[in-house]
């Protein structure tokens, strides 16, 4: 039976219309980026924790990372000092990591970490309710939320090498999470596939905000679990959902833009706005966020109006007062002068700040400062960042990779 030309011809508009040959998706693009040597050595790190007892290059690794993360929280063990650690101690345990790369490689390579099992329980002794919810997935979301803390933490935040990040968000489920924790996890995800131009696994997070429940009191009994006092009144809880669904939205909004998808753009913008104002956030600190995004859609008297409402709140700090006073200037004349004065990232690292400034002045986070889990989480990952950072630069001039693979040659 044949078909008609006009038929044929048809059906082959509608495959080329719809083709996207030759780009990745963004599972694809993210496989490919957390396959680093650096990622390899965060997993040598887990390998030496739970496998100490199988090999002796992961019991000398693991004896290493547990008395310097011993050291760290200032809780030495019978005959360690709480000494600072040295370059030189720095170096020797990356060699140690180094030694276990090719199994961190092929832990990489299962997709799942099989036959793994939780690491965090060998670092601190977890109350029995902790215990039994740390399967491997909750562990990949709560290091996911360390790391997330340590790098925007608004008075030292710690460089972490961004694939470490990107790893986590890979390997954590956010649907199989508890439901009090699912949202504020979809927004570090949201947020760290953002920063990688994974702009559709980003918006796929942020929808995800929208159709969780605010479980308030599932919260409260999360955060007793993780060993806090639970002592956050409804109002602080729903500011901090609000607050969660206006970043994920304004990173998968960001990524969206940056990419020049302003179709898909603006919609993620507009329920970035709504949910700063569920939150509660003062407008005086979302008046530039909001001139932001009425910039973006070309709606220029709008921008200048929240612009001026911007320049004049107290809160805002000098030097982005004298940014806002040339956009000013310059709005009409210079259409790019917004991201010229502030930057592509500025929006999605200026909304971060504000919500998290926000959320810390609510005393959103205070139950947790103090919490065991907290703290051995916060020495570990500390760690591992300053092991790969200041071991590289025992070798000034070369990669990580080269300065690593130099240290291990001696050997």
């Amino acid at each position: 039976m044949r078909l008609q030309l006009g038929t044929v011809v048809l059906a082959l508009s509608v495959l080329v219309a719809s083709c996207e040959c030759g780009k990745k998706a963004d599972e694809e693009i993210l496989k490919e980026r957390v396959d680093t040597t650096s990622v390899h050595l965060y997993l040598a790190a887990k390998i030496a924790v739970l496998k100490a007892d199988q090999s002796e290059e992961a019991r000398v690794a693991r004896d290493q990372l547990v008395a310097a993360i011993s050291s760290l929280r200032g809780q030495p063990k019978a005959g360690e000092d709480t000494r600072e650690m040295t370059t030189s101690d720095f170096v020797e345990l990356a060699k140690a990591l180094y030694s276990l790369r090719e199994e961190g490689k092929e832990l990489l390579e299962s997709g799942n970490e099989k036959n793994m099992q939780p690491i965090l329980p060998k670092l601190f002794a977890p109350s029995e309710p902790l215990a039994k919810m740390l399967d491997l997935n909750t562990e990949h979301a709560l290091l996911l939320t360390g790391m997330f803390v340590l790098k925007f933490h608004p008075d030292a935040p710690t460089p972490l090498p961004p694939e470490l990040m990107l790893y986590e968000a890979w390997m954590t489920d956010s649907d199989k999470l508890q439901p009090a924790f699912r949202t504020i996890v979809r927004t570090e995800k949201a947020m760290v596939y953002s920063g990688n131009e994974l702009c559709d696994l980003a918006a796929k997070e942020a929808a995800g905000t929208d159709r969780d429940q605010a479980e308030l009191d599932q919260l409260l009994q999360l955060f007793e679990t993780f060993g806090a006092k639970a002592n956050i009144d409804d109002k602080q809880l729903e500011s901090l959902y609000a607050g969660a669904r206006a970043l994920a939205h304004g990173a998968a909004a960001f990524c969206h833009q940056k990419r020049g998808e302003g179709d898909k753009a603006v919609p993620e913008l507009d329920k970035t706005l709504q949910a700063l104002d569920d939150a509660g956030v003062p407008e005086g600190e979302t008046a530039l966020a909001k001139a932001y995004v009425a910039f973006e859609q070309d709606e220029q008297a709008k921008a200048k109006a929240h612009l001026e409402t911007a320049r004049d709140d107290k809160g805002t700090d000098p030097d982005t007062k004298k940014d806002i006073e040339a956009i000013l200037e310059q709005l009409d004349d210079d259409p790019n002068v917004f991201e010229e004065k502030l930057g592509k990232a500025f929006f999605t690292l200026y909304l971060a700040k504000i919500v998290l400034r926000h959320l810390d002045r609510a005393g959103v986070f205070d139950p947790l400062k103090d919490a065991e889990l907290v703290k051995a989480m916060g020495a570990y990952l500390t760690m591992i960042s300053d092991t790969m950072t200041k071991a590289a630069d025992a070798i000034p001039g070369k990669s990580l990779i080269d300065d690593i693979k130099g240290i291990g040659a001696g050997d």
